[in-house]
């Protein structure tokens, strides 16, 4: 991300994290804060500096994915989140009803490196990073008490915190609704 807001000389960049993503858009504005206008996380991860994602899931949800690197992963990776009854799962829990939706999500769920989860998150220039403004997006039909409280942690802090009523792949399910918000902060 940072090579492309680099090559690109982009500046006054409104930065999207979801889910995992949050990682990502934390340690952009620690590395890049001068070319980001706004960082908006979405139905994210909200790591400290020093923090790795397997420092903010659920042990339950860790002890899982441990199991599938080591059966499925060669050790070394996290196969997608793409069970084999994906298409029912897509529909009840993420709430994605069109086939074709449900297919191009499919289709574009990769493995990735485990390391990836267990590296911690360095700021390089917090106070910088700080500095940016922050919104949550939460979406609540998608159970997760991390992601709650996130939402509240940044409602607490004075922040701006919106809700969706939708599940986690808003840009799918509430484009428009998302595209709003996001719009507004530009």
């Amino acid at each position: 991300m940072c090579a492309l807001l680099e090559y690109e000389d982009l500046g006054g960049v409104v930065l999207v994290g979801h889910s995992y993503g949050g990682m990502v858009v934390a340690g952009v504005a620690g590395r890049m804060p001068q070319r980001l206008a706004h960082v908006v996380y979405l139905d994210a991860y909200v790591p400290e500096d020093g923090q790795s994602m397997i420092d903010l899931v659920p042990p339950e949800r860790l002890e899982s994915m441990l199991a599938r690197v080591h059966d499925e992963g060669d050790g070394w990776r996290l196969p997608s989140f793409a069970p084999e009854s994906w298409d029912v799962t897509v529909r009840e829990r993420y709430l994605v009803t069109d086939a074709a939706e449900v297919r191009w999500l499919v289709e574009r769920l990769r493995p990735q490196p485990f390391k990836t989860m267990t590296e911690p998150l360095r700021v390089e220039n917090p106070a910088a990073a700080a500095a940016i403004p922050r919104t949550y997006i939460r979406c609540p039909l998608y159970p997760n008490a991390k992601f709650d409280e996130h939402a509240r942690s940044f409602r607490e802090q004075g922040l701006p915190s919106f809700e969706l009523p939708t599940s986690h792949d808003a840009m799918v399910t509430a484009p428009r609704q998302l595209a709003d918000i996001l719009l507004a902060l530009s």
